[in-house]
């Protein structure tokens, strides 16, 4: 079989089961129909036109024909030209992504415009804390309560895409492994911990699903909301039932485990309803606009917060796997992250 072959090529190579799958994918794909091997890609003219000569972006035809490198190095059924061949065009397509990468790199006037630094998003959240104290309308308080929280999750700590707007919230005084298809908040007042917990998020397909720890910052401003969060959902009939039908390998006491939507659109004291992933997306844009005059997108925090990382000192030092650890809480690779950094001179 044509997959067999491909994995016995691959077998000198040190590959995860992820990636020899990818390159199996891509040959399978480039491969003609009426052939059962690699033997195609001997004919290096034909399969350069066809990948060269297609509407592919350049970054699918650097995948493909670092899929072909892959199969064909040190492959004796491949002469030592046509693995030469293989291996220039593959070199020269990641140059072209290089230079492509650079060229978006460079800071839009839009994110000129809007851009605020590190150390300031760290400290957006203490705006809405100053006004609590001198706020008598419960309403209010109420919405300011929320404003702390968005603001520590999408600005004081590095920001998740939109995969909190549709959370939910747990108190509990231990861990939950809570699985399924939702995304949750697990937390305890009385130890200070907490957990966020990703069962669905944009690249859990390569990633895996992810926990990770609450800091013990958050953790007081979390329980002054979650307060809240109880006496409106009580007052507006929320839904609190854990949806255990997700995994049914997980048991829970639902008399004693009591789950709520995190965030919430409070238009009115009597419209009070959960946000969908685009309201809060808007929420959060209306947020920054109120208290620093910005147009903030969730966005353009995880870009500020790459740009940040890239050029600090520490960074430099660190080493392949505690670069991708910090990668990883925003939910990405350490390639992908590129993407996001934007050259220091150009936000002057």
């Amino acid at each position: 079989m044509f997959e067999d072959e491909v994995i016995k090529a691959l077998k000198s190579r040190d590959l995860t089961d992820a990636s020899i799958a990818t390159h199996i994918k891509r040959l399978k794909a480039l491969k003609p129909i009426e052939v059962e091997n690699l033997s195609f890609l001997q004919d290096t003219k034909t399969v350069s036109t066809r990948l060269e000569g297609s509407d592919l972006k350049v970054t699918s035809i650097k995948g493909y024909y670092t899929s072909i490198r892959a199969v064909v190095k040190n492959n004796k059924m491949f002469t030592p030209a046509a693995q030469q061949f293989y291996m220039d065009r593959m070199m020269h397509y990641i140059n072209l992504d290089k230079d492509r990468r650079e060229k978006n790199n460079k800071m839009t006037q839009y994110e000129k415009d809007n851009w605020i630094e590190v150390e300031e998003l760290k400290a957006i959240y203490k705006r809405p804390l100053k006004k609590i104290k001198f706020c008598g309308d419960k309403f209010i308080n109420w919405r300011l309560r929320q404003e702390v929280v968005t603001f520590l999750f999408y600005g004081w700590r590095l920001p998740f895409r939109l995969d909190l707007a549709d959370a939910f919230i747990i108190k509990s005084d231990k861990y939950l492994d809570i699985k399924g298809k939702r995304n949750y908040i697990v937390f305890s007042e009385k130890n200070k911990k907490g957990w966020i917990i990703l069962n669905h998020f944009k690249t859990i397909r390569s990633m895996g699903r992810k926990v990770f720890p609450i800091q013990t910052f958050i953790i007081p401003h979390l329980a002054k909301w979650f307060k809240i969060i109880r006496e409106v959902a009580s007052k507006y009939r929320i839904s609190t039932k854990l949806l255990i039908d997700e995994d049914p390998k997980v048991e829970y006491n639902s008399d004693t485990i009591h789950v709520y939507p995190l965030f919430y659109s409070m238009s009115s004291i009597n419209r009070i309803t959960p946000y969908s992933k685009g309201g809060f997306g808007l929420y959060v844009t209306r947020l920054y606009k109120k208290y620093t005059g910005k147009s903030m997108t969730v966005r353009l925090l995880r870009v500020i917060y790459e740009t940040h990382h890239f050029h600090s000192e520490d960074y430099k030092n660190y080493s392949s796997y505690k670069k991708k650890k910090l990668h990883e809480q925003l939910l990405h690779s350490t390639s992908i992250s590129s993407a996001y950094n934007r050259a220091t001179e150009s936000k002057r």
